[in-house]
């Protein structure tokens, strides 16, 4: 058998892959700030924070979306509790508690702008215009998000930007603010295997 490669927050639950972990990890890797917009129980926190980015914005009110609920519920978990335990002690991580409108006005005036933010939040279409319309504003380099091959998210963003992803690992989506490029960007979308290729089959930006 080959080497096992490790993702860093592969070891927390939640639904992001490791090449989806991986990309958040190198990406923040050249940010001063990022806001990362439904944190869960801290997967995707604990790669954007082990990156070395100075300032990293973790918002959620640790309630779970309404798509989560019978998870949560059957699951008997908490989400709080679950998150500190597992981000609680990296130094470059700040926690709003609050929902996402209380949240983006906290930011806002806490930070000004910031290099980056990563919608993860509610899935539904609203919730997702939504967050776009509260945090794409505040981003200087990269607006980005997770679950792009649901409808409910691909929609909004198209809607809001005027165009298909500018990147893709799996299910993330990336919109390069200003023609931001990332060190040894190419310019092309990133396809990384079969699950990415079928979304962008299926998406506008194919």
């Amino acid at each position: 058998m080959g080497d096992v490669l490790y993702s860093p927050g592969d070891h927390i639950h939640g639904w992001m892959d490791g090449r989806e972990l991986n990309w958040l990890y190198e990406t923040a890797k050249h940010m001063q700030s990022v806001v990362e917009i439904g944190s869960w129980r801290g997967r995707s926190t604990f790669a954007l924070c082990t990156s070395g980015c100075p300032r990293v914005i973790a918002v959620d009110h640790f309630h779970g979306s309404i798509e989560h609920q019978p998870f949560i519920r059957d699951e008997k978990l908490d989400l709080r509790a679950d998150f500190y335990k597992n981000v609680g002690d990296f130094e470059n991580l700040r926690v709003v508690e609050k929902p996402s409108a209380e949240a983006a006005a906290i930011v806002q005036k806490m930070e000004g702008t910031v290099d980056m933010v990563f919608i993860d939040a509610s899935h539904d279409y609203e919730s997702v215009r939504e967050d776009l319309r509260l945090w794409a504003p505040l981003a200087r380099k990269i607006v980005a998000g997770h679950d792009y091959g649901y409808d409910s998210v691909q929609r909004p963003v198209v809607e809001y930007f005027g165009r298909g992803r500018d990147r893709r690992c799996n299910a993330i989506w990336a919109m390069m603010v200003d023609g931001y490029q990332l060190p040894g960007d190419d310019g092309k979308p990133d396809v990384t295997d079969d699950t990415a290729r079928n979304m962008v089959a299926m998406s506008p930006d194919s």
